[in-house]
């Protein structure tokens, strides 16, 4: 059996195609950035046109939001620095909106609330965006359990 395997790792390595690049196979398996970013800006499209045209299931989004302003309220209550500024829920989707004095203070914002928000699927979190005078905001969209997301399958 060890000389099979010794017979097997010496055998020498299968001859190239002239015109096939040593770094082929690598090139084939590099994402393709340009096409991943189209995709990322598709799906952010579909999002908004979600969050433009859908219409409110009020019982639903009257209870969560408030659910999420107790969170952000309990998570304050801990130390957090940082407030809601908006937030509206629609049917399956919720826009959030904090604000801080300091995009440090938007640091552990999913640290704070994940753990306290409930009935939702799954949630994205933008890049903090910080304003001349230094404050700062942070979008969170949040994603109902039991409806399909605005850009799944994309």
């Amino acid at each position: 059996m060890a000389l099979q395997l010794a017979q097997a790792n010496a055998k020498s390595a299968e001859p190239r195609a002239p015109d096939s690049p040593p770094n082929a196979a690598a090139a084939r398996l590099r994402p393709d950035f340009t096409t991943m970013k189209e995709v990322q800006l598709e799906r952010a499209a579909a999002i908004e046109a979600t969050l433009k045209t859908e219409p409110r299931d009020r019982a639903w989004a009257s209870t969560t939001e408030s659910q999420l302003r107790t969170a952000v309220d309990t998570a304050i209550k801990e130390g957090a620095q940082y407030s809601v500024r908006t937030l509206r829920c629609l049917t399956s989707v919720c826009e959030m909106v904090l604000s801080a004095s300091s995009p440090e203070e938007l640091r552990y914002t999913s640290f704070q609330l994940g753990p306290r928000i409930a009935g939702m699927s799954s949630y994205d979190v933008a890049q903090p965006e910080t304003a001349a005078d230094g404050t700062a905001t942070v979008t969170y969209r949040l994603f109902r359990m039991g409806y399909q997301r605005p850009d799944e399958g994309m």
